[in-house]
Formats: structure tokens, C-alpha cells, sequence
């Protein structure tokens, strides 16, 4: 059997996966902080982040896909999907509030004082690459974001862990 972890799942939980958040709520099999999770190394086959990285500062988010590389077994992979911050101003339509929201994170649900909707940091679809490659990903694709119907604003980004397991495949 596969283990398939949705990290940060947040309200988004899938079915065939461990949905894993750090806040308790419909769907959550496991309450855990991203920077704390422990699997064994070369144990997991898929991690999927959808609109989670962008909830850590630039080094716990880096730290976490260190983490996440070492759990993955060879030839596992991590997708990840976020607002792209650069997409976000060039394509937001006039007066659309998404493209603020994909960058600073959700004013109305901070205002209810629920912090984790805070957005930390920054993304783009080629820094996200840059990010993964320098962890050790193959990045097989960086596309637009599909999981929140906003491909105008959002990017996906798949890193495969190499068959050899090393870092940059040596």
C-alpha cells in the first residue's frame, strides 16, 4: 500500500491520502505541524502541499522540503501548488480581491482571528523549481495551479526524488 500524505490539508481532504493539518477539523487524520512531521526516510511515495507553503517563512518552508525529500522513497514525489505572486499582479483583473488575498493570505478569516489563513511568504512557480532542485528534485513540471480553479494566479509544481535517492541524482 502507498503512503500518500496531504500536508496542510486544511479543509482540503482527499481521499487514498493521510490528511495531515496543524489545527484539528473535518477530514484531519493527523494533527501535526508541517515543521514537525516524522516519517521515516524513504518511506513515503507521494506528499501533496496545495496552498500551504505560502503559511511558512521562506526558511521553515525551505526546511520542510528538505524534510519532505528525505521521507520520499526514490522516485516518489511532492507536488506543490500556491499562488504565484508575480501571476497574481499581472493577471489579476480589475478590481479582483483574489489576486490580494493569493498574496497576503485571507483578511476575513484573519479577522476572525484564525492566523494559520497569514500568508508568510512570497511564491513563484520558478522559485518554487529553483527550491526543489537546490533540495535535490527532478522537477518534471511547472504548470498553473488547478486545485483552487484560479490558474490565472496560482502555480503547480511537481519534484520527483531520483531513483538513486542522492541529492542532484549523484
Amino acid at each position: 500500500m502507498k503512503t500518500k500524505l496531504n500536508l496542510c490539508c486544511g479543509q482540503m481532504a482527499l481521499d487514498g491520502y493521510v490528511n495531515i493539518d496543524a489545527y484539528p477539523g473535518d477530514g484531519v487524520d493527523v494533527v501535526c505541524d508541517a515543521r514537525e512531521l516524522a516519517y521515516d526516510n524513504n518511506s513515503v511515495d507521494e506528499v501533496v502541499m496545495l496552498h500551504a507553503i505560502e503559511h511558512f517563512s521562506l526558511d521553515d518552508a525551505c526546511m520542510i522540503i528538505r524534510k519532505i525529500f528525505a521521507m520520499l522513497k526514490p522516485g516518489g514525489h511532492l507536488i506543490i501548488e500556491a499562488p504565484d505572486v508575480f501571476k497574481a499582479v499581472k493577471n489579476t483583473p480589475s478590481g479582483e480581491f483574489d489576486a490580494i488575498k493569493g498574496i497576503f493570505g485571507d483578511i476575513a478569516e484573519l479577522r476572525k482571528g484564525k492566523d494559520g489563513y497569514q500568508h508568510k511568504w512570497g511564491w513563484t512557480g520558478a522559485l518554487c523549481q529553483q527550491e526543489l532542485a537546490s533540495a535535490g528534485f527532478n522537477v518534471s513540471e511547472v504548470a498553473d495551479g488547478i486545485s483552487h480553479s484560479h490558474q490565472w494566479r496560482d502555480f503547480r509544481v511537481i519534484g520527483f526524488k531520483p531513483n538513486g535517492g542522492a541529492k542532484n541524482g549523484v
